[in-house]
């Protein structure tokens, strides 16, 4: 998969566009404010942050990993 397609596939699924929306609109956030962001357990927006982080369109800040922030 091209790294082009990969973003894409990322942000295809409605909570991970959510998430990176509301990154987009309020610049870094913890992770246990963007559990509003859509009904999901913290285990789900972990994973869907992982995919976001996979694809280089979120990363973690600093040895804090419940921070994130978009590119």
């Amino acid at each position: 998969m091209t790294h082009l397609s990969s973003i894409f596939s990322a942000i295809g699924e409605p909570t991970r566009l959510a998430i990176v929306e509301r990154l987009l609109r309020e610049g870094e956030c913890p992770v246990g404010q963007l559990l509003d962001v859509a009904d999901i357990t913290p285990p789900a927006m972990t994973r869907h942050l992982k995919v976001l982080h996979e694809a280089g369109i979120v990363h973690r800040r600093g040895c804090d990993i419940g921070n994130i922030k978009q590119l």
